[in-house]
């Protein structure tokens, strides 16, 4: 029965509470589950109405001594009544009258030695239980437990199935959109296209859009789903608008049910009724501190997006969309001054000086397809390990910004699982990129620490700080990634910061116990 119902216990207690009632010669027989509060019904077999009705109104309970139920619970061992009715102590005679029993016995379900329930067993004559009726009821109580802990287990393995296939389906979409960059980095349209696929299918949404700014309104550049709005549709940057919300006030706007709110979003309201839609997520591109557009998901029905799905759509805004436009924009400056060039070349003394002019935009160019691809893919954890590449993140960001960076680590373990070394370094690269962004200072701390059960990473700016009740934009954003990711490992994570005070964040991320899931670090 349990290697048959893996997800579902109901069929596991309701065979032991027949089987106890047909094996043992007795009348009734119930399956309690403890909670760690409440005693709860869960199986039971042989009751009358009336009797089961009487049953009922006693749980759920606290665990009590005077219960065999409780006591059995409290005391962790096997509780016996030879004769209900003629114990004075036994508050439930009324209950043993109606139920026709006088014999009682409550076997206790112990998971590690704690108590999670009671297997218990009445019989309509007085006397003891044989010994061999005890150590059957015993055996029920224990496969009761194994039950439940296999549903336990069976849930958690599915669980991380599924968050292994969103993982590897982000990865792909990632992928996917890096490759279109890089076969044709001139080719705007097909990034766009190729990034509003990725975040339907992977947040689940019926449909997806990219608006760009485009002087007092928002064009529509890109489009995936169902519902067809013409390529270089306008809407105009407006509160009433849920994508021009999320441009005015540089942070998500997610309406969980649009067509309802037609006082909040006049204009968007009509629109989502007109089109079909109901939920709806906006996420917006911001370059330097200004919104430049939006990034868009509608659901049809109403089912509101998930934090990891908003944390998701950040990334696709994040890390795809904004340095794509940057490229985009540079090569199509680098393309018309080639033109230039060739329709009117300079004199002789003066080409090769325009030469290296456009040869050094072109190593600047590089550079930044070369910084798009470390920021979608760090592949410098595989060659280098945790420490090593957040060591040379710092320099690099010392180098590239003016912002003095001291970094030290300690006691850090000989191997990491891929999964943790990824959350850490993208922490410590969006904490860092905060601190240049956002703080003005001029130095940072960052550590990494390991113990024998978990990492931790801390970063500390001593710029003017930021009160994190009221983030917005970009960084609050940021800050709902940086949660979702150590969320995802079990960790723990602090941002304490007040204006001019600095800003200190602080990561907790356990360790994996699964040595084939782990990644070598090289020494330092």
């Amino acid at each position: 029965m349990i290697s048959s119902s893996p997800t579902n216990t109901q069929p596991v207690f309701d065979t032991i509470a027949s089987s106890a009632v047909r094996l043992c010669g007795a009348r009734i027989a119930t399956v309690f589950h403890f909670d760690g509060e409440l005693i709860h019904i869960i199986a039971h077999h042989g009751y009358t109405p009336e009797a089961l009705a009487l049953r009922r109104g006693l749980f759920p309970a606290p665990p009590h001594a005077g219960s065999v139920t409780g006591r059995a619970i409290l005391n962790r061992s096997v509780v016996h009544v030879e004769d209900a009715l003629a114990d004075g102590t036994y508050p439930y005679r009324d209950f043993a009258r109606a139920a026709e029993v006088r014999s009682v016995i409550a076997v206790p379900m112990l998971r590690d030695g704690r108590p999670i329930g009671v297997v218990t067993v009445s019989r309509a004559e007085p006397g003891a239980f044989a010994e061999r009726q005890v150590e059957l009821l015993k055996t029920f109580a224990d496969q009761a437990v194994i039950a439940v802990e296999t549903v336990r287990l069976f849930r958690g393995l599915e669980a991380r199935n599924r968050e292994l296939t969103e993982t590897l389906d982000q990865q792909k979409g990632t992928a996917e959109i890096l490759r279109i960059i890089s076969t044709s980095p001139t080719e705007l349209q097909r990034v766009l296209d190729a990034v509003v696929k990725s975040a339907a299918q992977l947040c689940g949404a019926y449909d997806a859009a990219i608006f760009q700014l485009d002087g007092e309104s928002l064009r529509l550049a890109a489009h995936h789903g169902p519902l067809h709005p013409a390529i270089g549709l306008l809407i105009p940057v407006a509160r009433g608008t849920v994508a021009g919300r999320s441009v005015l006030e540089q942070q998500a706007v997610h309406v969980a049910d649009l067509p309802s709110e037609g006082k909040e979003f006049p204009e968007g309201s009509a629109f989502a009724r007109e089109l079909g839609h109901r939920t709806t997520l906006s996420v917006p591109l911001l370059r330097q501190g200004a919104a430049v557009g939006t990034i868009q998901l509608r659901r049809s029905e109403m089912n509101p997006f998930t934090d990891k799905q908003v944390a998701l759509l950040q990334t696709f805004a994040d890390e795809a969309r904004e340095p794509h436009d940057d490229l985009g924009q540079g090569l199509a400056l680098l393309t018309v001054k080639m033109d230039l060039l060739r329709q009117k070349p300079p004199e002789a003394d003066q080409f090769g000086a325009r030469m290296r002019e456009l040869l050094a935009e072109v190593k600047h160019l590089s550079s930044s397809v070369h910084d798009l691809s470390h920021r979608l893919h760090p592949s410098k954890l595989d060659q280098l390990g945790l420490v090593a590449a957040i060591g040379d993140l710092c320099r690099e960001l010392t180098r590239n910004h003016g912002l003095k960076i001291e970094f030290t680590h300690d006691q850090m373990p000989a191997a990491i699982s891929p999964d943790t070394a990824v959350c850490l370094y993208r922490i410590a690269q969006e904490g860092l990129r905060n601190a240049i962004k956002h703080s003005g200072a001029q130095q940072a701390e960052v550590a990494l620490r390991g113990t024998a059960d978990a990492i931790s990473l801390r970063i500390i700016d001593h710029g003017r700080g930021f009160d994190p009740r009221r983030t917005q934009g970009k960084r609050g954003l940021g800050l709902v990634s940086m949660r979702e990711r150590v969320r995802h490992l079990g960790g723990e994570i602090a941002i304490d910061s007040q204006p001019s005070g600095g800003t200190r964040l602080h990561v907790r991320v356990p360790l994996t116990e699964t040595a084939s899931e782990t990644m070598p670090q090289p020494p330092i």
